[in-house]
């Protein structure tokens, strides 16, 4: 993938990203759709986030944020989420063993 700027933390990202990992993790699920139905975007809103667009990437199994982030690039669809220009800010969470990085813009 071409290189991108790098991306800038967002506190916002990081609530929704840490929340949304809390909730994978206590109620033993793992997609990007909650079982309510609620998605990245419509998570993000609910903390006030007002970007025009929200990705995700998410894990589990992994012992520490370098092998996650490893995982994700040997991913091709991780991969180009992460490398994509769409996106200019992130924020990143973990509970138990679930990673959870949502993007924004």
């Amino acid at each position: 993938m071409p290189a991108v700027p790098a991306l800038v933390s967002n506190t916002l990202l990081t609530k929704t990203a840490i929340n949304y990992a809390k909730d994978m993790n206590a109620r033993n699920y793992f997609a990007h759709i909650s079982p309510e139905g609620t998605s990245p975007i419509q998570r993000a809103a609910a903390v006030s986030y007002t970007g025009k667009y929200v990705g995700e990437v998410i894990a589990r199994n992994y012992s520490t944020s370098a092998e996650v982030v490893i995982g994700w690039k040997n991913s091709e669809d991780h991969c180009k989420a992460m490398m994509s220009n769409t996106y200019v800010e992130m924020g990143a969470g973990k509970s138990g063993n679930i990673w959870v990085a949502n993007l924004g813009k």
